[in-house]
């Protein structure tokens, strides 16, 4: 009986022992969900969520209090940018591994990176050290997100959209109270920002633990007749540099660009296209070289289902993040002085984005997700674009919720979830990348036209000689006012509110820059596929203890390895029974 079906013959059948499957009903066995194992393992991906987050979210709050702290040092905005470098390295390569070996070990050694990580930022004494620990926590994280992989094939595809909704709950509290948690520790505590990493110590030791003594889904040997040998002689080495070294490096052109060096710069160019080139002989090296197990699989992107949703997917987060770096200046430039009712105002498009993710767990009970799609992308992309943010940020939340789920939902062959949804949170992470640094650029080079126009022209008109207006101009990021020549209470009033002005005009080209990712989500909604056909009991594994499967009665019953096809049915459930006379072929 083989295994999988693969695009090139040359990899020989695999062959699984049949379980008796009377006791697992449609789906699962009776006291499945209660048993201490599924529990355990849904504690485990809480708190691995949570410190995945966390150890970016948290952190880049406080980068300039760490600076301080433990610098200064120029090179600190790594300590960002190499969390979400491996981050979106790290999530296809984890999939793909786990797809072929088992997830179990991966998990676990992907939480021991987070402890380690934590323990080495939390006590370190430079930002080089700071730098590395978060290279341990990017690599962690990569595993802990792997939610749609690790959470999707133990339930039945027909909760599949309400499970992952209220898993994301966990992104809550880092996502919108991370700014409020780090400043909290840093004005109230005597560690200050290392309680951050304390933090993350304490829920990556737990999460480690939880997922030591809970999780068990199938093994290596239940997923392969190949022996660890062959199968290392057969992964497909070539193309993880390439594509390791080609994203890493695309991806550092791409956060440098604007930040750390000009667009224009050496450093830039060269990372975009070395990188852009790296990237294409990768995707070259995967369709032409017969590969036993490619790193990504090339028949996935003959799925136009799964295409359309992993393409959405990427698009959606371009708000979220972008928003996440030009919204709060916008609400401190234009809106308000005030720090607690700013930081208030700045949340904003963080709690709808998050509240539309978890609201999509009900997609199922509204059946049709190419209607909901395209309903969500009518009413967000208008109103993100005429900065109604609340509404406007839900419903690309739910766009981005739907998507997370559909990512798996989608797949033709349920054995590629760990490399389908990998794929799609790589991407996801690459464009997100991209938009933020176009928000940013925008803004920057629409500020540069806007406050010559509105600010010098009423300066001139208050009174303000033309040669104290660059003091003026200068004075209004740090406030000192009082420094300027010839400023006078009605021409600080008169300055302050033209400079508000400029930035609402650029700000307002900001928004309108949001089209560019939203329309084509509108665009792709009308080619969303369904899923009411998938709505099954149907589950691609299942969890065991010492007595054989989580829940159920059967002293000898494994966990089951099925392959679920396109429509949601099991072509084959291969398994292995614990007997005493050992495997036997079917």
């Amino acid at each position: 009986m083989e295994l999988n079906s693969k695009e090139h013959n040359s990899e020989p059948a695999i062959h699984q022992e049949r379980l008796d499957t009377s006791s697992l009903g449609e789906g699962v066995p009776d006291g499945y969900y209660r048993s201490p194992t599924f529990i355990g393992t849904i504690l485990a991906i809480g708190l691995g969520m949570f410190s995945g987050t966390s150890s970016f979210a948290l952190a880049a709050a406080v980068l300039g209090t760490i600076n301080n702290d433990i610098g200064p040092d120029p090179d600190y905005v790594w300590i960002g940018f190499v969390n979400t470098l491996m981050l979106a390295v790290g999530y296809t390569i984890v999939g793909r591994l786990t797809d072929l070996c088992g997830r179990r070990y991966f998990i676990i050694s992907g939480n021991i990176l987070g402890v380690i990580g934590s323990i080495v930022s939390a006590t370190a004494k430079s930002v080089p050290i700071l730098i590395a620990g978060n290279v341990l926590l990017g690599l962690a994280a990569s595993t802990q997100t792997s939610t749609p992989a690790v959470l999707g094939e133990l339930i039945p595809m027909k909760h599949r959209f309400l499970v992952t909704g209220l898993m994301y709950t966990g992104f809550v509290f880092p996502n919108t109270f991370g700014s409020a948690i780090s400043y909290g520790f840093v004005q109230n505590t005597a560690a200050g920002w290392r309680n951050i990493y304390w933090l993350l110590l304490a829920t990556n030791a737990a999460a480690t633990c939880c997922w030591i003594l809970f999780y068990h889904p199938p093994t290596f040997t239940m997923k392969n007749t190949r022996t660890r040998v062959q199968m290392m002689k057969d992964f497909d080495y070539i193309g993880f540099f390439l594509f390791s070294g080609g994203l890493i490096v695309f991806l550092l052109g791409l956060s440098w660009g604007g930040t750390v060096y000009p667009w224009k710069s050496a450093h830039v160019i060269s990372g975009l296209v070395v990188g852009g080139v790296v990237l294409i002989a990768f995707v070259l090296y995967e369709v032409y070289v017969p590969l036993v197990d490619p790193l990504i699989p090339m028949h996935l992107f003959r799925n136009l289902g799964w295409v359309v949703s992993i393409s959405s997917l990427a698009l959606g987060p371009t708000i979220y993040y972008g928003f996440a770096i030009v919204w709060p200046q916008m609400v401190f430039g234009v809106y308000t002085d005030d720090i607690q009712y700013g930081s208030l105002l700045s949340v904003v498009p963080t709690v709808a984005f998050t509240a539309g993710v978890c609201c999509s767990g009900l997609s199922r009970y509204f059946t049709r997700q190419k209607i909901q799609m395209c309903i969500a992308a009518i009413i967000g992309t208008p109103l993100i674009a005429a900065c109604l943010m609340f509404t406007g940020c839900f419903f690309m939340g739910y766009i981005e919720g739907v998507g997370v789920t559909a990512s798996a939902l989608s797949l033709t062959d349920q054995a590629d979830i760990g490399v389908g949804t990998g794929v799609a949170a790589t991407l996801r992470g690459v464009v997100a990348t991209f938009g933020s640094a176009i928000y940013v650029l925008v803004l920057k080079n629409r500020l540069a036209t806007t406050i010559p126009q509105q600010v010098p022209p009423a300066l001139v008109q208050a009174g303000l000689p033309v040669s104290s207006i660059p003091a003026f101009i200068a004075a209004v990021s740090t406030g000192t006012f009082g420094e300027v020549p010839g400023a006078t209470e009605a021409i600080i009033g008169a300055g302050r509110l033209a400079f508000s002005q400029a930035q609402v005009l650029a700000y307002r080209t900001v928004f309108l820059t949001t089209l560019a990712f939203s329309g084509p989500i509108l665009i792709l909604s009308f080619f969303y596929p369904n899923f009411d056909n998938k709505m099954t009991n149907q589950t691609v594994a299942l969890l065991h203890d010492r007595k054989g499967v989580a829940g159920a009665n059967r002293r000898h019953a494994q966990p089951s390895i099925g392959h679920v096809s396109s429509n949601g049915s099991k072509e084959h459930i291969e398994t292995i029974e614990n007997t005493s006379q050992g495997a036997t072929e079917v």
